[in-house]
């Protein structure tokens, strides 16, 4: 595979000359959003699913023997192609030979690595093939920026009205950058 840099015992784990077992690794953010996600298995390469189009409620208080309003409900079939999120390293045998546990620290790192990208996707995915359509950049996904002097508590709270009033919902979970929860942390 040319360009690629093969992990092995002069650029990736040099041999050990009395050294612990111990890697200390990269430090990095950890992957926590697809927790929160239902998954499930499938393996066809589009997924099709059904998506309410029409929600109309006329239901009402009606007497006895009276016509009783009609309401409307359709759902409209979607598809969307699955795409994959991948990483590589080559490692030589050698340095998997001398590095102990080093085989399941690289998966370990790697797996990090894949979620990382799949959570960064997730949430920003731009919707161009390779990529996803991210929550933020989804067409006709509530969204609420916050006004000029408005807290960052009052803004979340304004949030979490709208999407009560509008999509008679109730959110299960808060995504936020770290600033803003830190600076949420910090209120006395």
């Amino acid at each position: 595979m040319a360009g690629k840099a093969t992990f092995d015992t002069s650029t990736g784990y040099p041999m050990p000359h009395h050294r612990t077992p111990l890697v200390v690794p990269f430090a990095h953010r950890t992957p926590r959003l697809q927790d929160f996600l239902r998954t499930m298995e499938y393996h066809e390469q589009y997924f099709p699913y059904m998506e309410a189009s029409v929600w109309t409620n006329a239901a009402a208080a009606v007497a006895e023997g009276a016509v009783k309003p009609e309401v409307a409900l359709a759902w409209v079939e979607r598809e969307v192609k699955l795409q994959a999120v991948a990483a590589q390293l080559p490692v030589t045998r050698q340095s998997l030979r001398w590095g102990p546990n080093l085989q399941s620290t690289l998966e370990g790192e790697m797996i990090d690595m894949v979620r990382l990208k799949e959570e960064d996707l997730i949430l920003s995915g731009t919707g161009t093939s390779p990529q996803i359509t991210g929550i933020t950049t989804r067409p006709g996904i509530q969204t609420y920026a916050r006004l000029v002097g408005e807290t960052n508590l009052d803004a979340i709270l304004s949030a979490l009205q709208l999407i009560f009033s509008v999509a008679y919902s109730e959110a299960d979970l808060i995504v936020m950058a770290p600033n803003v929860c830190e600076a949420i942390c910090k209120l006395k």
